[in-house]
């Protein structure tokens, strides 16, 4: 799993002296590109490794797993506890389904859920990846 943590401005530095913000990142090349031209800018990359960042060739790099973060911090966000979701709205995460109903407006349990994945995957490594899954 991805763990990232920032404490302050997250800043990628885009050509010589030029800057973006990480929120400049997606409100420009993710947000506008999406609703003027039906597709992420031509510089954002979606990579599968924990990556993010620029590349040697500028482009940005975000791990699949730092966007389905991203999207279930915005689902686990009181301020949305009103959205109507449909009961199949679900993340899989390292083999376990996240259904957005159950995490929907609470933050913590999000997080402990989370921290529950992480514990069994170590678990896991350290007994050779045997053990079985089950449900929270």
């Amino acid at each position: 799993m991805l763990h990232l943590e920032v404490h302050g401005d997250l800043t990628f530095q885009v050509a010589g002296a030029k800057t973006m913000k990480f929120e400049e990142v997606i409100y420009e090349l993710v947000r506008c590109a999406l609703l003027h031209e039906g597709e992420l800018d031509s510089r954002v990359r979606i990579v599968e490794s924990p990556s993010i960042g620029v590349d040697d060739q500028g482009n940005f790099l975000f791990s699949v797993s730092m966007i389905m973060a991203l999207c279930l911090l915005l689902v686990a966000d009181p301020k949305n506890i009103r959205i109507r979701w449909p009961e199949t709205a679900s993340f899989t995460v390292e083999g376990r389904t996240i259904r957005f109903s159950d995490v929907q407006g609470n933050p913590k349990k999000l997080v402990d859920l989370f921290r529950i994945i992480s514990e069994e995957q170590s678990n896991r490594s350290l007994k050779g990846g045997a053990g079985e899954r089950h449900a929270p």
